[in-house]
């Protein structure tokens, strides 16, 4: 019998056929790959665009962005799963401890090896910022997790961020921040809390409660394309800092990169392992797999935009003075770009493998972008 008749039907027999199949399963990853260092190169280097276009960090809202994500994530979730969430609020209240005091916990010992201080404060405003707006719950419904839990988790972790990053920050740093409470509230109420309304209540309406769940796939698609233009716009935004604050890149890719790797790794360890202990701490606790996935990544991603905000910003650590006279702190920012990234790439590659073992019907995530049947740099 020959070789041919002896090859899967299915097999891809070509090194086109196992380029295109494998782009097909982790088109997400590819697109991760081009967009996290291409916004990043872009916005560090500010005159490779026309200037006509205006700065690469301003060509999407990504406040439009995550508010259309959770709007799709919202209208394609069953109202059911939205309310069972809230009646038995147990994976959400772990997934939110989870996120709020391990992840900062285990930052905090890896803070004290960084050769900086400026990566060992910048990796701790990383781990003390909220969920993100919209990773945890388009990753979540990409692995066949329960997308309800990740978008109250989401808006438990940032409605609570006013108090909880300022008691973190003190206590791990011994400096504290204050945010304008009023302004957050306002932010979280119309980037959040509205779509995600708008979106449960527009399924009352028969027609497009049918729509919504019979083309979850195409919202799941979509949302992930418009997570791509949010981590755009947070590298553009964090390039821009960079090149703001006079970072050249012979400091950060030559004679800071001992440094860089190292927070880098110490970022991948925080974030790998709160995700493992949110997981097997879900099935300990008795809550179904769908509820596990959820924990996991709600319990362990992070948000880009407050990060930043508390890295850049005069008023907190982005203090030209913070240290002393003419004593800032500007590479801060690195730990948060290298947190951010690392877990766009981890968490795609975790939901392709978490969804094969998962009973809850899956979005694809991220499947093929022709499929039709459903981010953080943001979110």
């Amino acid at each position: 019998m020959s070789e041919t008749t002896l090859q899967r039907p299915d097999a891809p027999r070509s090194r086109r056929e196992r380029f295109v199949a494998a782009f097909q399963t982790h088109w997400f990853l590819f697109a991760l790959a081009v967009v996290i260092p291409g916004g990043l190169a872009i916005g560090w280097n500010p005159g490779s665009t026309p200037p006509a276009w205006g700065p690469p960090g301003d060509w999407f809202d990504a406040r439009l962005l995550t508010a259309a994500v959770l709007f799709l994530m919202a209208f394609s979730l069953n109202s059911g799963k939205l309310w069972a969430a809230l009646s038995k609020p147990g994976p959400v209240l772990w997934a939110s401890a989870c996120n709020v005091a391990l992840v900062p916990l285990l930052a905090w010992p890896l803070s004290y090896t960084q050769g900086l201080i400026d990566f060992r404060l910048g990796l701790m405003i990383a781990a003390a910022s909220a969920c993100t707006m919209a990773g945890a719950s388009v990753w979540t419904r990409q692995a066949g997790g329960n997308d309800a839990v990740s978008l109250l988790v989401t808006l438990l972790t940032n409605g609570l961020c006013f108090l909880t990053i300022p008691a973190t920050l003190a206590l791990t740093t011994g400096r504290s921040v204050e945010f304008d409470v009023p302004d957050l509230m306002v932010r979280l109420l119309l980037t959040a809390a509205l779509p995600m309304a708008v979106g449960q209540a527009v399924r009352a309406i028969p027609a497009v409660s049918r729509l919504a769940a019979g083309r979850r796939t195409t919202w799941g698609n979509l949302a992930l394309f418009l997570v791509l233009g949010i981590v755009f716009t947070g590298a553009a935004k964090a390039g821009r800092t960079l090149d703001e604050l006079g970072v050249t890149e012979g400091d950060g890719g030559l004679r800071l990169a001992g440094g860089v790797a190292w927070v880098g790794a110490c970022c991948v360890f925080v974030h790998s392992v709160a995700m493992g202990v949110a997981f097997l701490g879900a099935g300990l606790l008795g809550f179904g797999r769908g509820e596990q996935i959820a924990c996991a990544f709600a319990g362990s991603q992070k948000t880009l935009p407050i990060g930043l905000l508390i890295a850049v910003s005069p008023a907190m650590f982005g203090d030209p003075n913070l240290l002393g006279p003419g004593r800032g702190v500007p590479l801060a920012v690195f730990p948060m770009l290298l947190f951010h990234a690392s877990q766009m790439f981890l968490d795609t590659a975790v939901a392709t493998r978490l969804r094969r073992g998962s009973s809850e019907p899956s979005d694809g995530g991220p499947p093929p972008a022709s499929a039709d049947a459903g981010e953080h740099m943001g979110g």
